[in-house]
């Protein structure tokens, strides 16, 4: 039970919205809801099929898939993602990794701080903590923003809970985002965050991610995806890798 309390503290505390959020927002009317309904309206949504390669002793390709939904007010941001990858090699299964993740950033129009929470369960079968949940939250600061690029930074605590074999512990997070609208068919994203173990500071996690998308036709909303994600993780123990470099080439449809 205790497990899975971390990732709905995690979800609660970002439902729960503090007063200076609760100004009356316009109402979306670029992005209708899907199937004619509101549900999703006001949304960005992304779906994203392709394959990706692994760096280890043996390399290999896997498909992923990964849903993607963002949303972006005055006075709020979301962003949620669910992923999953699977591969095969030599006819055996050698990835089957599933990630749930929420982020939400409580803005407000004339400060450059913002407050967040993140939540998120993650099942790897052939990773040794099989499963690990994680809640995170804290202080955000918007360093530059024009109209093609936006640079944050983050800071925070939170726990995580890894469970086979069986660890919990406190984890603080600083990190940065930069994002560069290159032209009206090119995005480019970057982001680098270091998890301290607070209960030795000697231990470390630090997560990588790149991604370029280009855009091949916006009229069917198809965009192509290059991207890579690396986990450096200081807090493995027995014969599990530290390293672990993902890189992804994809099709995108926005939907």
């Amino acid at each position: 039970m205790f497990k899975r309390s971390l990732l709905t503290a995690a979800i609660l505390a970002a439902i729960s919205i503090p007063a200076a959020a609760q100004e009356p927002e316009p109402e979306p009317d670029d992005k209708p809801g899907l199937f004619g309904t509101s549900f999703l309206e006001g949304w960005d949504r992304r779906f994203t099929l392709g394959i990706d390669g692994e760096e280890n002793d043996s390399p290999e390709f896997n498909f992923f898939t990964l849903l993607e939904l963002d949303y972006t007010s005055d006075y709020h941001r979301w962003n949620i993602d669910v992923s999953y990858d699977y591969g095969t090699e030599e006819h055996d299964l050698s990835d089957n990794e599933f990630l749930f993740s929420v982020l939400k950033d409580w803005v407000f129009p004339d400060k450059t701080f913002f407050y967040w929470a993140h939540g998120s369960y993650e099942y790897d079968e052939f990773d040794d903590y099989r499963q690990r949940w994680t809640g995170f939250g804290g202080l955000g600061l918007n360093l530059y923003k024009d109209e093609k690029h936006l640079l944050d930074g983050r800071a925070g605590l939170g726990i995580i809970n890894e469970v086979d074999p069986s660890d919990t512990r406190p984890e603080g997070v600083f990190g940065l985002e930069y994002k560069w609208k290159i032209n009206d068919n090119q995005d480019f994203f970057v982001s680098n965050y270091v998890f301290p173990n607070l209960e030795d500071l000697t231990r470390y996690r630090n997560e990588t991610v790149v991604d370029w998308i280009i855009k091949m036709d916006a009229a069917e909303g198809l965009s192509l995806r290059i991207g890579l994600e690396n986990e450096y993780d200081m807090n493995v123990t027995g014969g599990s890798k530290r390293n672990d470099l993902n890189y992804r080439l994809a099709l995108v449809i926005d939907f």
